[in-house]
């Protein structure tokens, strides 16, 4: 089936909207008389936003960034109101009424610290956020981490998120608004450190009609921007395991007391040009973790453990000494510009980078690490965001972004590394025992480049409706090439290694280019006491590639 089409309609109790900002509604009354003022002046301190209340009192302030701000409200001939501590987050309504008492002397202003609310009255669908601050202060590598800390989450033993029991494939990721999945497994292609972090939220349940290929959950992260003072932040931690129960944790005590390093900096502030700032962070990571083994075998080791275990033969050239069997290195970093053009136009633009190295625990190679692969990743992300308000009621994005991966696994680069002749003759040994000898067969390498363009439109109808509608592309070029190298003298009358012919079963080689796109329109629905959100979604899906017609039928031919 060439093309995928999908049509789908909701009337769901909640929204979530895969944006950046927030909204803030209230009502300016009078103290006396309780009657709405017309016309008050209400501005959000520190930022180009703000609103006039209509006839009945009522306001509204869209396009806000997630964060901590002060509201301002004036009027000719009352007292002027400040509201500090005010919490705005994406896709939010932070409610905030003012009561104005008059004021004939025009001098009198007041104070008050809002409050938190105990219920979110306009979030009713299963969802956290959790801020900038929060994972500051708590003892987290990864912003990822305190996500498993909410209900409904959970971890596996590799550290990948499950909610609501699905798969952690079923999870979809967002970064300042875009979907930054990874095309091949579906994880986070572009990792954001702590202290870049704005605010993450984690939704679990009843995806609005802007979603899409999200069956598990969201996990939609906003990046901090910089700002008009300068400010930085910079940790450097360090550590080690230490355990009295050898017989759990084998060799624990030769673990490095300083294997565990990790430094993340942050830095933001003006450019020397008018409107313009920067955000810049960095984090790098290097950890021996608390899985170890010994270097007793060397890959070159050959053993013979044919008949009687007194005529074994064993050969040890290693020199036992203790080495991390899950080691993982990592640098991230990410640079964000942003530039005010106008009181209504904002222009930003970020790039990020990371760098991953590890290798994974394997049993079997304990006494033979040096037989194991070692995956490399590394990817680049671009994102280009235009924000421009319209008008009181209506506001645009456009978003442009294009990001790369490229992951490769193996123990040499080269496939015809004269050392993968230890394969051969290495597999002689006795079921359920450490290796002895030999190397890892295995080689893969996947790359992919994924090119994508956004635009969505907001505009606020009444005081009841928040509509929003947009379209999307995005382009994937995927390659995958993976393969189990043959050694065999007897077959191939070499010990070089050989590359199996793509009609085997043993290499696996592909190029695809599939392309998706989806147009979406939905409504917020505010009415008293009651939040309903409808939306139509319409998705297409090409892989430009054959499938099978019957994936329960052997004899398919493609």
């Amino acid at each position: 089936m060439k093309r995928l089409l999908g049509l789908v309609f909701a009337l769901l109790p909640s929204i979530v909207l895969a944006q950046t900002t927030g909204k803030i509604a209230g009502r300016v009354v009078d103290a006396a008389t309780g009657a709405g003022i017309p016309g008050a002046n209400i501005v959000v301190s520190g930022t180009p936003r703000g609103a006039s209340s209509d006839l009945d009192g009522n306001y509204f302030v869209l396009n806000v960034e997630p964060g901590v701000y002060t509201l301002i409200a004036s009027f000719v001939g009352y007292e002027t109101k400040r509201v500090e501590g005010v919490r705005v987050g994406v896709d939010r309504t932070a409610t905030v009424n003012f009561s104005m008492a008059e004021d004939n002397a025009l001098t009198q202003e007041v104070v008050i610290q809002a409050n938190k609310n105990l219920v979110e009255v306009d979030r009713t669908s299963s969802s956290a956020k959790i801020g900038g601050e929060q994972i500051a202060a708590l003892p987290v590598d990864s912003f990822l981490e305190t996500i498993g800390l909410q209900a409904g989450v959970t971890k596996g033993a590799g550290g990948e998120l499950h909610i609501r029991g699905g798969r952690s494939s079923e999870v979809k990721y967002y970064v300042d608004g875009v979907a930054v999945s990874n095309p091949f497994n579906n994880s986070m292609a572009s990792p954001v450190e702590n202290s870049a972090v704005q605010e993450v939220e984690v939704i679990s349940g009843t995806f609005n009609a802007e979603y899409g290929q999200a069956n598990s959950g969201i996990v939609n992260v906003v990046t901090k921007s910089g700002s008009d003072q300068f400010t930085g932040s910079f940790n450097l931690s360090g550590g080690g395991y230490f355990s009295g129960r050898e017989g759990i944790f084998p060799d624990i005590a030769s673990a490095s007391p300083f294997g565990q390093k990790r430094f993340e900096g942050s830095i933001s502030g003006p450019t020397g040009i008018k409107n313009l700032t920067f955000f810049l962070n960095t984090g790098w990571t290097d950890y021996d973790n608390y899985l170890g083994g010994r270097r007793v075998f060397m890959p070159s080791d050959s053993s013979n453990f044919s008949g009687r275990p007194e005529t074994w033969r064993i050969q040890a050239t290693g020199d036992s000494a203790y080495v991390p069997m899950s080691p993982t290195n990592g640098l991230t970093n990410l640079l964000k510009l942003t530039y005010q053009l106008s009181r209504d136009i904002k222009l930003s633009y970020s790039a990020s980078r990371n760098w991953y190295k590890s290798q994974s625990y394997s049993h079997f190679y304990r006494l033979n690490p040096e037989a194991r692969p070692t995956l490399r990743s590394l990817s680049y992300n671009h994102l280009l965001v235009w924000n421009q308000v319209l008008n009181a009621r209506t506001f645009f994005n456009i978003r442009l972004t294009y990001y790369t991966t490229d992951l490769s696994q193996y123990v040499y680069e080269d496939p015809k590394d004269d050392r993968y002749r230890y394969i051969y003759g290495r597999g002689i040994q006795p079921g359920n025992v450490f290796n002895t000898g030999g190397v890892d067969r295995s080689h893969i390498r996947r790359d992919s480049d994924t090119y994508a363009a956004r635009f969505d439109i907001t505009r606020q109808i009444g005081q009841s409706h928040l509509v929003k509608a947009g379209v999307e592309y995005r382009h994937n070029r995927l390659f995958n090439d993976e393969f189990q190298l043959l050694v065999d003298p007897r077959q191939f009358g070499t010990l070089e290694p050989q590359i199996p012919d793509l009609s085997s079963t043993l290499h696996n080689q592909y190029t695809r280019n599939p392309v998706e796109a989806a147009l979406f329109i939905q409504d917020k629905i505010e009415i008293k006491d009651l939040i309903v959100n409808v939306g139509l979604r319409y998705d297409y899906f090409n892989p430009n590639a054959k499938i099978p017609t019957d994936l329960q039928d052997p004899q398919n031919i493609l």
